[in-house]
């Protein structure tokens, strides 16, 4: 499952997609919620589609419900809910979008299960993972929270102004280089640093929500996140230098008990991406000997 937020800015293949199925050849990208629901979720006819996902498998439920532990009932429960709290989400989303036309108000790539909150929205994507991997319906997910040149306004944070692009290139302050939008200026390169860094934190935030998420469910004797493997960080450490090197990168989750958690591992020189996706792959369990330029992994421990 590849997903990526609605994008600002670029319609760059590049800038817009992180997973590829061949060295030219992007894997399809999902930016609207319902669309990913409706795809693990509904196989009715058209017709159906108004109709809870629940209402269409309410007897199999009911019939699981009667052949299960109280312990499987209990899970079962919990499970069907966090489907019904998703659809809630979602219709208040198309309330939304719908709201949205009505003022006027342009939207990038309006429609339905975009809401205006991007917070929202991104709580919402980082939702259908959740789901995806509690209902199995995926071993797999990416998700580009923003491409690289982002001109998303991050004004709703308070004490922030301008893109996330332009606060990225902090040094340049006066608003006017190619990466400024004409209007927005700030005072020092200290103030704009500060800006860039709350809304770098703003995006930590919504990932510990989105680990909380996993770790709040249980499978067995261990959570969802103890069955994961998360990858999380960036393709440039400096976004004013656009340094490549050095990037800082979070490993969460315990895939399945092959992962050592609660530690700093110090940048090598032999160290690269490759070898880091090499090395979770095989913890996974898929049976590969490289990846990209590594032809062997990551010693992580």
């Amino acid at each position: 499952m590849s997903l990526r937020g609605e994008g600002f800015f670029s319609n760059s293949l590049v800038r817009n997609t992180l997973s590829w199925t061949s060295p030219k050849t992007p894997a399809p990208r999902d930016i609207e919620p319902r669309v990913i629901f409706d795809r693990m979720f509904r196989r009715g006819p058209a017709s159906t589609s108004e109709r809870s996902v629940l209402d269409l498998v309410r007897e199999d439920a009911r019939s699981l419900k009667r052949r299960g532990s109280f312990a499987d009932r209990r899970k079962l429960d919990e499970y069907l809910e966090s489907i019904r709290s998703i659809e809630r989400k979602l219709a208040f989303a198309d309330r939304q979008a719908d709201r949205s036309q009505a003022l006027k108000r342009q939207l990038v790539r309006p429609g339905p299960g975009i809401p205006d909150s991007h917070r929202e929205y991104i709580r919402v994507m980082f939702e259908m993972i959740v789901l995806a991997f509690w209902a199995d319906a995926t071993r797999v997910s990416t998700f580009m929270l923003d491409h690289g040149q982002s001109n998303r306004y991050f004004n709703f944070l308070d004490g922030v102004k301008g893109t996330w692009h332009a606060l990225s290139h902090w040094k340049d302050y006066d608003g006017k280089t190619e990466d400024d939008d004409g209007t927005t200026s700030w005072k020092s390169a200290e103030e704009k640093k500060r800006m860039y860094n709350l809304v770098t934190r703003w995006h930590h935030e919504q990932l510990a929500w989105f680990l909380g998420r996993l770790k709040s469910i249980t499978e067995g004797e261990r959570t969802l996140l103890d069955h994961s493997m998360i990858v999380y960080g960036s393709s440039i450490a400096d976004g004013h230098a656009h340094a490549e090197e050095n990037l800082p990168l979070l490993i969460a989750g315990g895939g399945g008990g092959t992962i050592r958690g609660g530690r700093v591992l110090k940048p090598r020189r032999e160290m690269s991406m490759s070898r880091l996706h090499l090395a979770l792959l095989q913890r996974a369990g898929v049976p590969i000997e490289r990846f990209g330029d590594a032809e062997r992994p990551t010693e992580l421990g």
